[in-house]
């Protein structure tokens, strides 16, 4: 979406972009995963110190794609 991510899982969240502080990759570079092909992901709101949530355990082959949506959305990466 263009101002906005939805999550569909229990309960479906919606965040929009203008609430994110920022999102950061965790596990990229090493293989700790259990085959070594899988990241994980936090996404930090401005008004909150640490992660509203985080997604574990996502194909490395879906990290492209999220990289170009954040990018596009001028959504701060770490």
């Amino acid at each position: 979406m263009k101002s906005s991510i939805i999550f569909i899982q229990k309960p479906i969240m919606y965040i929009k972009h203008t609430m994110i502080k920022f999102v950061e990759f965790h596990r990229i570079g090493n293989s700790s995963g259990v085959t070594g092909r899988e990241f994980d992901l936090s996404i930090h709101l401005v008004d909150q110190d640490g992660p509203v949530e985080q997604f574990k355990n996502i194909d490395k082959s879906e990290l492209k794609v999220l990289i170009n949506y954040f990018k596009a959305s001028n959504i701060k990466m770490r």
